[in-house]
C-alpha cells in the first residue's frame, strides 16, 4: 500500500508544475547540504569486489532500497543520474555495465518489465525523450524480481573524465507497477534523482517530495573484461521423491575473479528459485522445492557474478516424483471393550508403514487410554481397520484417532467395558 500511495502522488506531481522544496540530507552519506554553495557529491563508492579488475561502481545511493516508484497509469518512466567531472575524476575508462534496482525487496511483486538503457554526454539533460538523442546501450526485459538487475553493455561507452554524462534506464511498465527503486538517505540536487516520463518534463525526486537517490550504479572499467562464473555441474540432491514433499539441492562453482555468486535453480516444470542471495565464490548454494504433480523432472542451475555476468546452464539432475498416498480416517466405532477405526488410502499409490494411534481424553479411563501401532501396507484405494487395546472405564470421553498426518475425533461414553459412540 505504501508504494501505491507514493506512485499516485508522484504521478500527480509530474502532471503539475513542480515546486522546489528543501531537502533533508543525511550527512552519514557524505553529501553536502543542498543549501550550501557546493552541492557536489564528494564520495562515490568503488565496489571492492571489482577493484582487482579496475572496475569501479559509481553511484549516489547508499546501496539500500527503501521504496520504488511508478506512474499511476503506467507508461515509460526514466530514472536518471548525472555524473560530472567531479565524480569521474580518477575513473578513466569506459562504461561497461549498469546495475539498477528493479522494484523494491521490501514490497515484492514487481512484474517483468521491458527496459531501455541509455547514456548521453552533454552538460544539460536531453531536451525531451532521452531515447531520441542518447546512445542506447541496452534493451530487454527485466524478469519479475525485486532486486538488483545488471545490464552489461555489448559495446563499452567511452568518455573523457572532463565530460558530463547522463545515465538512465527507462521502464515501460503497466499500471500498478513500481519498477524504479530508490533509497531515502538524502539526495544530491541536480545529480542523483532525475526522472522523465512520456508526456511529461524533466524533474527531480526531491522537488516532488521524495528526497532520495535512485538505486542506479554505473560500472566503469579500464582493465580486463569481467569473466562469468564457471558453468556449475549438475545440481546434487535426491533422485526420487513424493508429490508435495520439499527436497533440497545444492550447487557450487567459482568465479575467475573471485566475485560473489548468485545461483538460479530451474525445477524443470516452468518454476524456478529466482536468483538466490549472493554467496562467496566456491561456497555451496542450497535451494528447496516441492513438486505439485508426479513426473520426471530435469533440474538445472546457472550462476551469476556480482557484476551480472552469467554462466552457462548446468547439466541436468533428474528426479522422479511419484504420486503420494492420501491417508484419511473413516468411521470411528465403539463396542465391547474396544474402539475401532477405518483407515482409508484415497491416493494413487500404496501407503506403507502407516503409524496410527487411538487416544481417549476425558472420563475415568482405567485401562486402554492410549493404543498405537503400524499398518504395513494399505493399497491404493484400499482400507485397513485398526483396533484399540482393551478399554475399561466410566464417563464421557473424546476418542482421537491419528494415522500418518490425518487426525479425527469422536465423542463417546465409556460404560465400564462398553464404549458407546455418539
Amino acid at each position: 500500500m505504501k508504494r501505491k500511495i507514493i506512485a499516485i502522488v508522484i504521478c500527480t506531481l509530474m502532471c503539475a508544475t513542480a515546486v522546489s522544496v528543501a531537502g533533508t540530507i543525511n550527512t552519514n552519506n557524505k553529501v553536502f547540504d543542498t543549501s550550501s554553495s557546493n552541492n557536489d557529491l564528494v564520495w562515490i563508492q568503488a565496489n571492492p569486489t571489482t577493484s582487482s579488475r579496475n572496475v569501479d561502481w559509481l553511484h549516489y545511493d547508499d546501496g539500500t532500497c527503501e521504496n520504488s516508484l511508478g506512474l499511476t497509469a503506467g507508461g515509460m518512466l526514466h530514472e536518471v543520474i548525472k555524473l560530472t567531472p567531479t565524480e569521474l575524476a580518477g575513473h578513466p575508462g569506459s562504461i561497461t555495465s549498469i546495475k539498477i534496482m528493479h522494484g523494491c525487496p521490501l514490497f515484492p511483486g514487481t512484474p517483468a518489465t521491458p527496459y531501455t538503457a541509455w547514456i548521453y554526454t552533454n552538460a544539460n539533460h536531453p531536451p525531451a525523450d532521452p531515447t531520441a538523442v542518447a546512445t542506447i546501450v541496452g534493451t530487454g526485459t527485466c524478469p519479475a524480481i525485486d532486486n538488483w538487475f545488471y545490464i552489461n553493455l555489448t559495446t563499452p561507452y567511452a568518455f573523457n573524465v572532463t565530460d558530463t554524462i547522463w545515465v538512465g534506464v527507462g521502464w515501460n511498465h503497466p499500471a500498478s507497477s513500481f519498477p524504479a527503486g530508490f533509497d531515502t538517505s538524502g539526495y544530491v540536487a541536480g545529480k542523483s534523482d532525475w526522472f522523465w516520463y512520456t508526456g511529461g518534463s524533466w524533474l527531480e525526486l526531491y522537488t516532488s517530495g521524495f528526497p532520495g537517490n535512485w538505486n542506479l550504479w554505473v560500472g566503469i572499467g579500464s582493465g580486463s573484461t569481467n569473466q562469468p562464473p564457471v558453468t556449475p555441474g549438475a545440481p546434487a540432491g535426491p533422485t526420487s521423491g513424493t508429490v508435495g514433499v520439499s527436497y533440497s539441492f545444492t550447487a557450487t562453482t567459482t568465479d575467475p575473479e573471485a566475485d560473489n555468486i548468485s545461483y538460479f535453480f530451474d525445477w524443470g516444470n516452468g518454476h524456478d528459485s529466482g536468483w538466490l542471495p549472493e554467496i562467496a565464490s566456491g561456497a555451496t548454494a542450497t535451494a528447496s522445492y516441492a513438486w505439485p504433480a508426479a513426473g520426471t523432472y530435469n533440474i538445472k542451475v546457472k550462476a551469476k557474478d556480482s557484476n551480472g555476468a552469467e554462466s552457462g546452464v548446468s547439466p541436468a539432475h533428474t528426479i522422479v516424483i511419484s504420486a503420494a498416498p492420501a491417508i484419511e480416517i473413516g468411521a470411528i466405532t465403539g463396542g465391547l471393550f474396544k474402539v475401532k477405526a477405518v483407515i482409508e488410502n484415497n491416493g494413487a499409490v500404496a501407503a506403507t508403514n502407516v503409524s496410527w494411534g487411538i487416544d481417549l481424553a476425558g472420563g475415568l479411563i482405567i485401562l486402554g487410554k492410549a493404543s498405537s501401532g503400524t499398518i504395513p501396507t494399505i493399497a491404493a484405494g484400499g482400507t485397513a481397520t485398526i483396533t484399540s487395546k482393551m478399554i475399561v472405564g466410566f464417563g464421557k470421553t473424546v476418542i482421537t484417532v491419528t494415522a500418518d498426518t490425518a487426525t479425527k475425533s469422536q465423542n463417546a461414553t465409556v460404560l465400564l467395558v462398553f464404549i458407546k459412540t455418539a
